[in-house]
């Protein structure tokens, strides 16, 4: 884990230095995500807050268990009804 430091502005800005942006790959004018927890607040690219939410929807689902067709049985009750 490596320690970078920033000031926040006056109007609720921050800088985000520039060995971190090149470290994580930040490129001008990309979308980053802000999560804020218990630990503080951490910044992550869009992309990598869809396969966060992609894996939590995954980790609450069984093995096995197909949601679309769970889905679908329930469309072919509902029509059959």
């Amino acid at each position: 884990m490596k320690l970078f430091e920033s000031v926040l502005s006056e109007n609720g800005r921050i800088i985000i230095p520039s060995q971190l942006r090149k470290l994580k790959g930040y490129k001008k004018g990309q979308k980053l995500s802000l999560i804020a927890d218990r630990i503080g607040i951490r910044i992550i690219t869009q992309e990598e807050a869809v396969i966060a939410l992609q894996e939590l929807a995954k980790s609450r689902i069984p093995k096995g268990h197909s949601l679309s067709e769970e889905l679908i049985e329930e469309r072919r009750k509902e029509s059959d009804d």
